[in-house]
């Protein structure tokens, strides 16, 4: 698994079926987007960021994104 810095600010992360991109824009709120397929690797970052999330604040509010992609056949 791949990390890049998102120009947005965010944590990248890149698996061999998909990416995520992780967010702590306030204290007690993460943002999480999936795209592609989701896969053991790609839980780590986000158990970190609920954790990391956790220590600023007593409750947390996780807005996640999920969009897989489907590959397409011809007829």
């Amino acid at each position: 698994m791949e990390r890049e810095v998102l120009s947005s600010g965010g944590a990248g992360y890149v698996s061999d079926r998909g990416r995520i991109g992780i967010w702590l824009p306030a204290r007690g709120l993460l943002i999480v987007r999936l795209g592609g397929h989701g896969d053991a690797a790609l839980a780590l970052p986000i158990v970190e960021a609920i954790d990391e999330s956790l220590r600023r604040a007593r409750r947390v509010r996780v807005f996640f994104e999920a969009k897989s992609s489907r590959p397409t056949t011809r007829r």
